[in-house]
């Protein structure tokens, strides 16, 4: 067969591949507080995830449940959360589903702690679970993939997480942290390459939350980092070595 036609002929057979999986494989989708599960072009499923107050013996109970979807529609989590305002007190877990609405597993904190909703992520079928006290300080960050537990911060290793990113990879993570230096709270930039566990950070040179303002993260699959505050872009080596400093306007 001429070289020709074959270069037409392998590109129509891969797009032919990919509407094959996409219309006879389940898909998960997110809108709001609903999860709609597709096959094809219909509609096979609804979760509905809802808050609701429920009067107890032990006075009243708010259960509210969150979810977050992978970037390929295959996996998602639920969050539950019960919280207890007599006690002021939480009991939250995480579910981790794949697009068949099968459990892969299930994860509960340890007494006195609770997951964060808002740190914890999902990248495919990777679940970065963040948890913290009751006050939303001393996280621990865990990377769970096939629910086996890999941990990467521990829990007083740092007093908060203000957000962070991975690279594409998955090799690399960068954070934005908050830790005491001279009596005083200041922000951190913190990064490690989860291959060969190599850590390096930087102390920014003004305090940005009490300026409330944020900081802008991004590292590549090499884990070169930019970090962008006001416009002022800092360029990172892998080794946490400043390489450039400049300004967009």
């Amino acid at each position: 067969m001429p070289a020709v036609l074959w270069k037409k002929i392998i590109p129509m057979t891969r797009k032919l591949v990919v509407e094959y999986l996409l219309f006879f494989n389940m898909l998960v989708f997110q809108k709001a507080d609903t999860l709609k599960f597709v096959k094809g072009d219909s509609i096979v499923d609804i979760w509905l995830l809802t808050e609701n107050i429920q009067e107890t013996d032990l006075g009243e109970i708010i259960y509210n449940k969150k979810s977050k979807v992978s970037e390929n529609n295959k996996y998602f989590f639920i969050y539950e959360e019960k919280y207890y305002p007599s006690k002021d007190s939480f009991f939250t877990k995480i579910y981790f589903y794949d697009t068949n609405k099968e459990k892969l597993w299930e994860k509960t904190p340890e007494t006195g702690r609770k997951i964060s909703f808002h740190l914890t992520n999902i990248y495919n079928d990777i679940v970065i679970l963040v948890t913290t006290d009751k006050f939303n300080i001393n996280p621990d960050l865990k990377l769970i993939k096939d629910n086996k537990i890999k941990e990467i911060i521990e829990e007083r290793e740092y007093q908060r997480i203000v957000k962070y990113e991975f690279s594409s990879n998955m090799r690399y993570l960068i954070l934005h942290i908050r830790n005491p230096y001279n009596t005083k709270m200041w922000d951190y930039i913190y990064s490690i390459d989860l291959q060969n566990q190599k850590k390096w950070n930087y102390l920014f040179p003004m305090c940005v939350s009490c300026k409330k303002n944020k900081i802008d993260l991004s590292i590549d699959n090499n884990g070169k980092a930019e970090v962008i505050y006001k416009g002022e872009h800092r360029i990172f080596s892998k080794d946490g070595e400043l390489l450039d400093i400049f300004i967009k306007l």
